[in-house]
Order: C-alpha cells, then structure tokens, then sequence
C-alpha cells in the first residue's frame, strides 16, 4: 500500500468492493501519511455530493404550456394550411390533458389537506392545551435526542488498532499480537511488551511494560482511556493526538504533545518534553517539567534536569515533611532553573516559610514592578501567575 495506487484503493472502497484486509491498509496509510488525507478527502467528498444529487427533477409547471406555443409558431410557418388544423386539435388536446393532471394533483393535495385538518381539529377538540403543549415538547425532545444521536455516531472514531512491536497483550482475555479495539474493552499490555495503538485520523501512542488500560470514548478530538497501571507515550510528531487519561479521581489532558506518564498504586510520574498537559484543568505542566504524584494526587512540578538532591528535598516537602530542615534543603540546592518549582513549594508551605522562599526567587529572577513581596506573601494569584511567566520567558531565553 503505498501513495502511488491510493486511488485504485479509493475506488474499491466507494464500490464496496474493498476486503478488510485491505480496508485497513487503506485506513492505516490514511492516518500515518502526510499526503494522501487530503485525497482521501476530496474523493470522499465528490462521491458524496454525487450521492446526495436527485435522481429526478420535477419540470416546471408551465414548461409544456411554454413549449407548446413556441411549437404551435414554428408549426404554422413551417407546413401547409391542410395540416394546421391536425396540428392545432392536437396542441389544444394536449393542453386539455395538461390542465386536467394539474386538477388532479390539486384535488388530492386538497383532500389530504382536508383529512389531515379534520384530524387535527378531532384531536384539538378532545385534548386540553396542558396536554397538546405535552405533546409538543416531547415532540422537540425526540427531534432533540435524534439530532444528539447521529452527532454523536458523527464524531465515533471506532475502533482503534492495536499492534505489537515487542511481546503480545491481552484484549478482552485473549492473547493477540494485532487487534482491534472498541469501547469499553480492556487492554492488557504484558511483562516486557511493547505496544503501539493508532487512533484512526488523528495520531498514535505507546503503551510498554505492565499497563491495564480501558477505552473509555473514541471520539474525534475528545477520546478518553482509564489507566489502571502501567506507562503510556505519546509524541506529537505521530499525529495530532487528542487524548484524556483518567487515573484515580484524576485526569490528565495533553493537545498535541509529547510526554510520558508512568502509575502504579497510586503513585505515578508524568513528564513533558514537548507541549503542555493539564492536571485536572488546574495545574499546566509545561515543557521540559515533571511530576511526580502520591496517593493519585500530585506534587511540585520539577524540572527534568533537576539536581538529584534538589528533588529529593522536594519529594520531602510533597510527603509532608513541613520543617526548617526541609525548606532549606530546598533552598540550598535549588538553581535558577528551579524557580518556577520554588513559587509552586511557596504557595503550598507555612507563612513562617515564604520570605525564606520569596527572597531566593527574587536572587535568581528579580520580580516585575507590578509584583510586591507583600502580594507574594499573601498568595495573590495573579502577581504569582505574572511571576510564573516572567521567569519561564527569561528561562526560555537563556
């Protein structure tokens, strides 16, 4: 399967003519190549608009009258005055034929009109107005529900493909090395196996090692899995990948990016290397930063780079050592890259901490006019955010 024969694919599969096998070549190559999207579309949507022609036009209602006089002109200078009377008994016939279907399609709408009226003045006469605007509502509601139904089956990316490149997994209880994956099915990915799962249209993902992992929803740009256990990759050079992964009470949210997340027992770890992903809608982790989570819950965004004992004292602090000791652990071994980290430790730690904090922020990157110590102290969150972005702009820049 290649770029070069897309189109006899093309053709077989608007014929319905195309065998799974191929189908899903078809469907890979689709979703892995640069090129051949835009032909796919394009294709599909001629043969649709062909489709959606209709198969009769009704002429218009004056268009045999209008033939017939240009007819009855050209007749009479063109033949003899022996045929012109022929001519003009059978233009008026064909008038008169004209003129009676046009009655009788007239008198069986009227009749329809009628019955349908009488329907409705029994049904009006023997119903109170609570009952008929019932009736209507409900009448929306059904519309309503219908409309929501194929939208939803508009949006249905179903199923996804499940291919090994190291080991086997189990789908549903069985042992495969390929398969296809549907809601509410559970992936098991073995000891030492490696798997790669593609979303049709949109992108792909790793899983590797021990990982159990349910889809929850295939849905154009809004998919969703449960992760049990185990490590999930992603990489935004595969695909425009919009995923939601949900672990314990939380969920993790990444448009577009690159990053790795590992869980196991209710302790996990999340890293970005490209991109941006949301904890819960309220935490950002950016790229270049990790976090570790305990009891499902997260901790202090890190650095990937961060000192060994840096991240040591942090990991302290996140398991609730709340001492002088551990506040300056932190602060000696923090670096001006850790500052964003030391802001996120200061709006979690004790009053009788944060000028320690403050002060060795305000050392690494000194904070804009619009941002006060006061302000820092008390947690105001928008000096904090403001804060936030001068130090991850000059950081960027170094």
């Amino acid at each position: 399967m290649n770029c070069n024969n897309i189109y006899i694919y093309l053709h077989k599969y608007i014929d319905n003519s195309l065998d799974e096998k191929s189908l899903i070549e078809l469907k890979n190559h689709v979703a892995t190549c640069e090129t051949c999207p835009k032909k796919y579309d394009k294709f599909t949507r001629f043969f649709d608009l062909l489709k959606s022609l209709p198969y009769s036009i009704e002429p218009p209602p004056d268009l045999i009258e209008l033939l017939s006089k240009e007819l009855l002109k050209k007749s009479l200078s063109q033949i003899n005055n022996e045929r012109k009377t022929k001519i003009i008994d059978d233009i008026k016939k064909l008038r008169e034929q004209s003129r009676q279907e046009k009655l009788m399609k007239e008198r069986r709408g009227l009749t329809k009109k009628s019955r349908m009226s009488r329907l409705l003045k029994m049904s009006y006469t023997h119903l109170s107005a609570g009952k008929v605007i019932l009736i209507i509502a409900s009448g929306i509601l059904l519309f309503a529900a219908l409309a929501y139904y194929f939208y939803l089956n508009s949006l249905a990316n179903s199923p996804w493909t499940v291919e090994s490149i190291n080991g086997t997994f189990e789908l549903n209880g069985l042992k495969h090395t390929d398969a296809f994956w549907y809601e509410g099915e559970r992936l098991i990915c073995l000891d030492s196996s490696l798997l790669q799962i593609i979303v049709p249209g949109e992108g792909r993902f790793e899983l590797e090692g021990k990982s159990s992992v349910l889809l929850e929803r295939a849905q154009k740009k809004n998919n969703k899995i449960f992760l049990e256990y185990g490590a999930l990759i992603t990489d935004n050079k595969l695909g425009h990948l919009a995923l939601t992964i949900k672990f314990g009470n939380n969920e993790l949210h990444g448009n577009f990016a690159s990053y790795k997340f590992y869980l196991n027992k209710g302790k996990g770890k999340l890293s970005v290397f490209e991109g941006a992903v949301d904890i819960n809608d309220k935490i950002t982790i950016n790229n270049n930063y990790m976090v570790k989570f305990y009891n499902f819950s997260p901790g202090t965004p890190l650095r990937t780079d961060a000192d060994k004992l840096f991240e040591y004292f942090v990991e302290q602090f996140d398991s609730g050592y709340l001492d002088s000791q551990t506040i300056s652990g932190i602060i000696k071994s923090a670096r001006p890259e850790d500052s964003f980290s030391l802001l996120s430790i200061l709006e979690r730690s004790p009053l009788k901490y944060r000028g320690e904090l403050f002060q060795t922020v305000a050392n690494f990157f000194p904070p804009p006019p619009d941002v006060t110590y006061d302000g820092i102290i008390h947690l105001n969150k928008k000096m904090l955010s403001g804060w936030k972005y001068e130090i991850e702009k000059s950081i960027e820049l170094q």
